[in-house]
């Protein structure tokens, strides 16, 4: 019972780390390799922050006020890659980001004073959820995380179906004749990536204050290879396709636990796998991949 308890809490985290990104690439096309960034900033707000207001200032954040400051936190980065965004498109925007992602991955590992370098944070204590909910109770959690996860798909796929939705998918496919009816694509893909880093720092904070352990190798490239595959897999921008492939991919890799690997190769085995599940879903579905939709 603990086991799916725990396999459940991780498939909420994942499913809205996954989410996050496919609404920037899902449906704007912004292959934002920063993204995994955003995420470890939420988890290193949410493992520092209570602990430092606590000790200077006397203040005790709840579980909802740690998500919150988290979101905010990685709010904050986004900035630069909405001023990439401005000036870079395609190939080069990712470019952009992959060097942003490792200037804040050099960062957390080299602020020692500040992060514990390789070494990483432990004993990242759980919030007291609202009502005084005990979440150190991993059905507790599990509990909180549900009502979490779920918010936010109801969001993105409103987001999806909305007007923000249109205007962003109109900017993707033709940016002139989008700025022709109005519409601005350095606004929109400014918002997205504002609404994108929120939920995603959000699921990073979740993250830390479950596995109470966090380090910079939590956070490297394999984590991207894994979000895209689950959004690539799902089909990008399909909201309940990236709920579904979230808990695919998850228990696939599970299921490789019971495979007697070494210890030392369950890891690159499983990295192998994803990487052949998206290669093989790029090659079939190379042309129908991103569906055109004139809805400007």
């Amino acid at each position: 019972m603990e086991y799916l308890i725990h396999l459940s809490i991780i498939g909420c985290i994942f499913s809205v780390f996954a989410q996050s990104f496919n609404f920037a690439f899902g449906l704007g096309r912004l292959f934002n390799l920063a993204h995994v960034s955003t995420y470890a900033v939420g988890a290193y707000t949410a493992a520092l922050l209570p602990t430092f207001l606590e000790s200077n200032f006397s203040i005790t954040l709840g579980f909802t006020s740690t998500l919150l400051c988290a979101a905010v936190f990685a709010t904050v980065t986004s900035i630069p890659l909405a001023a990439i965004a401005a000036r870079l498109s395609g190939d080069y925007f990712a470019i952009g980001t992959l060097a942003l992602a490792y200037l804040v991955s050099n960062t957390l590992t080299n602020w020692r004073s500040l992060t514990n370098g390789v070494l990483g944070i432990a004993g990242i204590q759980r919030p007291i959820f609202l009502g005084g909910l005990d979440t150190n109770d991993n059905l507790n959690f599990l509990f909180v995380l549900l009502i979490i996860s779920c918010l936010v798909h109801m969001l993105f796929f409103s987001l999806s179906r909305g007007a923000l939705g249109r205007r962003l998918r109109a900017s993707a496919e033709f940016p002139q004749a989008a700025s022709a009816c109005g519409i601005s694509p350095v606004n929109t893909q400014g918002l997205t990536f504002v609404i994108s880093a929120f939920a995603c720092g959000m699921a990073g904070a979740c993250y830390a204050l479950y596995i109470s352990f966090i380090d910079p190798s939590s956070f490297g490239l394999e984590e991207m290879i894994a979000i895209l595959t689950v959004v690539v897999l799902g089909g990008p921008g399909s909201v309940i396709g990236c709920i579904f492939a979230s808990f695919g991919i998850l228990a696939l890799g599970e299921a490789m636990r019971f495979i007697p690997f070494a210890p030392s190769v369950l890891g690159p085995a499983r990295q192998i796998v994803y990487a052949l599940i998206l290669f093989t879903v790029l090659w079939v579905k190379k042309d129908t991949l991103f569906k055109t939709q004139r809805v400007i």
